[in-house]
């Protein structure tokens, strides 16, 4: 009967912390200069999280996100040499802290965990050929702001950097 008892209390009472799931769409451009080249990708990905009201317009939002690239980078190395890196997806793991105005703006700062999968193409003359390379798993932190232009919906810019690259992305995110 205690046992009932107590389920049933905490069945009936409200926890301290709610949550909602979010997801978001991004547009993401990718560079990076390490070994000299410069590269950029652009890309667009796709994020689902689950936010944790912590009170104070303060939450907690872990989520999984999952990109491709949308653009390749090309070039030349003179007499009939030539490479491509072209961005296969990116995917990881962040845990955002938001904090939220009354206006409907916020701000938001996040770890992440990420991986890169890229394949590079190279041809000299008449011969060619390919390689697919996965990158290590990466931390890397991030940080952005955002405008909610109601309960669902709102718009967000961010920043992250991992490693020697740096990612720029502007986005949509909806809540339910």
């Amino acid at each position: 009967m205690k046992k009932f008892i107590l389920g049933l209390l905490c069945v009936a009472l409200p926890l301290s912390a709610s949550a909602e799931w979010v997801a978001g769409v991004q547009y993401f451009n990718l560079s990076d200069d390490d070994g000299g080249a410069d590269l950029s990708f652009g890309g667009v990905s796709a994020s689902i999280g689950y936010k944790f009201d912590m009170g104070c317009n303060c939450y907690i939002i872990p989520s999984f996100n999952y990109g491709i690239g949308l653009s390749d980078e090309k070039m030349s190395f003179g007499e009939g040499m030539d490479a491509s890196l072209e961005l296969d997806n990116m995917m990881g793991f962040d845990v955002r802290g938001q904090w939220e105005f009354d206006s409907g703006m916020y701000v938001f700062a996040a770890p992440s965990y990420r991986q890169l999968e890229i394949t590079a193409k190279a041809s000299i003359g008449e011969f060619s050929g390919s390689s697919s390379a996965e990158s290590d798993w990466e931390f890397g932190l991030g940080a952005g702001l955002g405008y909610n232009f109601n309960e669902t919906i709102g718009v967000e810019a961010g920043y992250e950097r991992i490693d020697t690259s740096d990612i720029w992305s502007v986005g949509m995110r909806f809540n339910f």
